[in-house]
């Protein structure tokens, strides 16, 4: 009995050692379908890559920029230690009850067929013209000159050792010589 049960045994262990080696294989998975390039597509794709190539030239361009800034700033904080104190005071001064008055630094005046211009502004503690009035020009050139005096630099005007805002009235004569 018991080599009745020991053959039964090897032939459920060949039977299962047969069906192992005689298993299909499983399928192989689909390939994945390729996408065929289409002159559409290539042209889409050089787009992309002029474009990719376009940001990085910006970002480049953006980052030098931005340090040029900060180099900048540095130099202007340099020489904002370097003036005198601004004055706590709010009154705005004539150029001629200062010690020492604005001086012009950068002034650009745009072409203008009038030679009579005429324009009042405020030289802040900064050194920047604000409060630009225009007193005498053709209305079509106010914008235009109200622009290019708020875009003048001066050296502020000193009254007892502190930075003061000074009020300057001027003539603009513009001629083609």
């Amino acid at each position: 009995m018991k080599r009745a049960i020991g053959a039964s045994i090897l032939a459920v262990i060949a039977s299962a050692v047969v069906a192992e080696v005689t298993m299909p294989k499983p399928p192989t998975p689909p390939l994945r379908p390729t996408i065929q390039s289409t002159p559409i597509m290539q042209e889409r794709d050089t787009e992309l890559t002029t474009t990719i190539r376009a940001l990085d030239s910006l970002r480049t361009a953006s980052t030098s920029v931005e340090w040029e800034l900060a180099r900048i700033e540095a130099i202007m904080d340099s020489i904002q230690k370097r003036l005198p104190p601004a004055s706590r005071r709010t009154k705005t001064y004539g150029q001629k009850e200062v010690d020492q008055p604005a001086i012009p630094i950068r002034r650009s005046i745009p072409s203008a067929e009038n030679s009579g211009l005429k324009v009042t502004f405020t030289v802040n503690p900064d050194g920047q013209a604000t409060d630009v009035k225009v007193l005498s020009a053709p209305l079509d050139q106010v914008d235009r000159l109200t622009r290019a005096v708020e875009g003048w630099l001066y050296a502020p005007a000193v009254k007892a050792g502190r930075r003061v805002p000074v009020r300057i009235t001027t003539s603009l004569r513009i001629s083609d010589d």
